[in-house]
């Protein structure tokens, strides 16, 4: 896996601060709230559910 790779993966759980996602290559990773999506989230649970399927790019 390296930066800028696009992979699908599922979300495990959800902080304040970011959700937590298992990867389809079986890795886990955190997307921070501030890389969700463009624009400020009050509420995180308003933009991902836990078992949501979701598509995202490694970033670091």
């Amino acid at each position: 896996m390296k930066i800028g790779d696009k992979l699908k993966g599922r979300i495990t759980g959800i902080q304040p601060y970011g959700a937590f996602v298992e990867l389809e290559t079986g890795d886990t990773g955190l997307i921070h709230i501030s890389e969700i999506r463009t624009g400020f989230i009050e509420n995180i649970q308003e933009a991902l559910k836990v078992d949501e399927e979701v598509q995202v790019q490694v970033v670091d």
